[in-house]
C-alpha cells in the first residue's frame, strides 16, 4: 500500500477502550505537523480512512476488522505481544505491524516476582488476617496456622517457560532471593544460560517435573496455546508446584488447571 506524501491528509487513529478519556499528549507531541490523531474504542469510519492505527486496549484485529482498514499502512501494537493482530493477513493486505519489545519489562518482572514471593510467604493471607483482627499469640502456633503453607525460598527451583527480556529480568531478581533458576525456550541460542548463570532444560516436561515454581513468559501463538496442557498439569508437573502466569491467558488449559488444583 502507498499513501499521499501530503502530510496534511494523514490520519492516525488510536484504538483504545478508554475512548476519549485516553491521554494522548505524547502522541500529539510526536505527530504534530505530521498527522491528525483521534481516539476511538473500536474500528469505525475514522479508522477505515486512517493510514496509521495505534492498537492499545482493543479487541483483536482479525480479518473482519482488517478488511475495513482500507487505507492503513501500519498498525502499531502498544505492547510486547502481537497475538491480538492477524499479522499474516495484515501482511497480505500490505499493512506493516509493529510492536514495542521492551514495553513493561521491569514492571511485569516486578509483578511476576511479587506473585511468586506472595505464594511462598503468604503475604496476602497474613495481611488479611491483620485487617480482620485475627489474634496471633505465638510465632510457633497461631501465626503458623494463619500462614499455613508458607515455604522457605532459598534453594527452591524456579522454572521459566520462555526466556526473553521479561524472563531474564525475573531470573536476576529471583537469584537474589536464593532461587535456583532454570528455563525452557527452544529459540534461545546456546550459551545464554551460562552468561546469566541459570540452568537450561531441553524439554518442557523436564522443567515442570523439576521446578518448585513455574512462571510463564512466552508469547501466545498456535505453538504455545495451552502449553500447560492436561497431561502436564495432571501427570508431569511436580506435586505442589506453584504456577505463575503474567504472560497470556491462552497458555494454560484452564479446565485442566481447575481439575489439577481440585
Amino acid at each position: 500500500r502507498a499513501f499521499s506524501t501530503n502530510l496534511s491528509t494523514l490520519k492516525t487513529v488510536i484504538l483504545n477502550k478508554g475512548g476519549a478519556s485516553a491521554d494522548i499528549s505524547l502522541e500529539n507531541e510526536i505527530l504534530d505537523g505530521v498527522s491528525t490523531i483521534s481516539v476511538h474504542e473500536s474500528c469505525g469510519p475514522e479508522a477505515e480512512s486512517a493510514q496509521g492505527i495505534i492498537s492499545w486496549r482493543v479487541p483483536a484485529l482479525k480479518k473482519p476488522e482488517l478488511d475495513t482498514l482500507k487505507n492503513a499502512v501500519v498498525i502499531s501494537r502498544v505492547g510486547v505481544g502481537v497475538d491480538s493482530v492477524d499479522i499474516k493477513y495484515a501482511g497480505k493486505l500490505g499493512i506493516a505491524v509493529t510492536n514495542i519489545p521492551a514495553y513493561g519489562t521491569e514492571e511485569v518482572a516486578d509483578s511476576a516476582l511479587t506473585h511468586i514471593l506472595n505464594k511462598y510467604r503468604r503475604f496476602t493471607t497474613a495481611v488479611a488476617g491483620v485487617e480482620s483482627n485475627v489474634v496471633t499469640t505465638s510465632a510457633n502456633s497461631s501465626t503458623q496456622k494463619l500462614c499455613h503453607g508458607a515455604r522457605r525460598i532459598r534453594g527452591q527451583v524456579l522454572g521459566l517457560v520462555g526466556f526473553g527480556r521479561i524472563a531474564n529480568a525475573v531470573a536476576r531478581r529471583a537469584q537474589l532471593f536464593g532461587f535456583k533458576v532454570g528455563f525452557y525456550d527452544p529459540y534461545v541460542p546456546d550459551g545464554v544460560e551460562r552468561s546469566v548463570g541459570v540452568a537450561r532444560f531441553e524439554s518442557l516436561d523436564d522443567l515442570v517435573s523439576s521446578s518448585d515454581c513455574v512462571s510463564l513468559h512466552c508469547v501466545h501463538t498456535e505453538e504455545t496455546s495451552n502449553i500447560l496442557n492436561r497431561e502436564i498439569l495432571t501427570s508431569k508437573i511436580k506435586p505442589g508446584c506453584i504456577v505463575i502466569n503474567t504472560a497470556r491467558q491462552g497458555l494454560i488449559d484452564d479446565h485442566a488447571l481447575g481439575d489439577a488444583i481440585r
